[in-house]
């Protein structure tokens, strides 16, 4: 009852979303709009839409496979906003109605538009480069998917040679599920999907692609100036050499060498490392005035770096942001059923997986995001 006339005083304009939040915490209703269902996983989703798999191939990262998995934003509601009405039908200027409804299947258009969306530097593989990577796997018989012929209406496997003539990316934009047409326009299979473990399988995550470019017995110089400013493998791969990714600039004010460039021609004018080129090594005297930065045709052995740098235990860097510290309390109080309280939301930020924080800062980050107290809201309010 209580969620009931809540819901409504919010539809009639009398309180706005956030206030209407708040008083369902009081009243033991909490969430009314639910942004983050618990208990959707999809690295345990056995199959994935081809837009999933896509998703996957570009940045790796299962946040993004979930943002155009279908299934979970069909379990996700939102605060909609409109125009409010008098008794006799006429707007009220300046008045709003607050109602929640649920997010909408995405249409085909949409999540391809979601997938083009996630292109940039900190992507491992391009979109268009991802589609094509997938269409080669499926014509070569390294993937195998699955798909519902409109004849039988039986779900069956999807030959390789099938893909030879489909037009994949040409689908039904306007349907949530992913269709595939053949070279005459005619439909061939809706509802087509592909199984996760196989994706992963052949385009691992991002920390197995670190973990292996690490590994490699000979680097770059990027790889190497990544190594002294960081002495971390995490985002190692992004700096190996790769056709589809750009060069990065250095960032500074990470752990280690502040100044890698100029750590590394100081070890190579010392002769402490060596620097290969064409497989010959250049003499230390050549690096005299030199900077590494016109020399990116270097290449330097993976056992001379670290033991020039070894590695270090250091502290991880700061990586929670304000929406992960968000997205791990509200999923914490749907398992728990109930809304944090500042400490236990404190505690839960600083064993957070994405990275220590301080106790200082995870407050920050807990304070607007937790129930506030009685005096807080009555400011608020008035």
């Amino acid at each position: 009852m209580a969620r009931y006339d809540i819901l409504q005083r919010a539809k009639r304009g009398e309180i706005s979303p956030q206030h209407a939040e708040w008083e369902a915490m009081d009243a033991g209703c909490w969430p009314l709009a639910v942004q983050f269902p618990s208990g959707f996983d999809p690295l345990g989703e056995r199959h994935w839409t081809l837009f999933m798999a896509a998703a996957w191939i570009v940045r790796r990262n299962p946040n993004d496979v979930r943002a155009v998995w279908n299934h979970y934003r069909t379990k996700r509601t939102k605060w909609v906003e409109s125009p409010l009405a008098g008794e006799d039908g006429a707007i009220l200027e300046g008045k709003k109605s607050w109602t929640i409804e649920p997010l909408t299947p995405l249409t085909g258009g949409e999540a391809e538009k979601l997938v083009s969306g996630l292109a940039g530097l900190d992507a491992i593989c391009q979109p268009d480069a991802a589609w094509s990577e997938l269409q080669h796997a499926l014509r070569a018989g390294d993937i195998v998917a699955r798909g519902t012929p409109p004849e039988t209406g039986i779900q069956q496997n999807i030959s390789p040679d099938d893909w030879s003539d489909i037009y994949w990316l040409e689908d039904d934009r306007s349907q949530p599920d992913h269709c595939v047409f053949d070279n005459s326009g005619r439909l061939r299979y809706r509802d087509v999907s592909v199984e996760s473990t196989a994706i992963i399988q052949n385009w691992p995550s991002r920390d197995e692609l670190d973990a292996q470019a690490f590994g490699r017995p000979i680097w770059t110089t990027d790889m190497v100036l990544h190594w002294i400013e960081n002495r971390s493998h995490v985002g190692f791969q992004a700096w190996a050499p790769s056709p589809e990714r750009r060069s990065r600039p250095s960032i500074a004010g990470r752990p280690g060498d502040a100044r890698p460039e100029r750590a590394l021609e100081d070890a190579l004018s010392a002769g402490k490392v060596v620097g290969y080129r064409g497989g010959q090594a250049e003499p230390r005297e050549y690096w005299f005035g030199k900077s590494v930065a016109g020399e990116r045709g270097v290449s330097f052995q993976r056992s001379g770096i670290l033991k020039a740098w070894p590695p270090r235990k250091i502290e991880p860097r700061l990586a929670l942001t304000r929406a992960d510290a968000e997205s791990e309390i509200r999923a914490k109080e749907q398992e728990l059923g109930r809304p944090l309280n500042r400490g236990e939301a404190v505690e839960l930020l600083r064993g957070s997986p994405k990275g220590k924080v301080t106790r200082d800062r995870a407050v920050s980050f807990a304070e607007p995001l937790v129930a506030p107290g009685k005096r807080g809201r009555k400011k608020r309010e008035n």
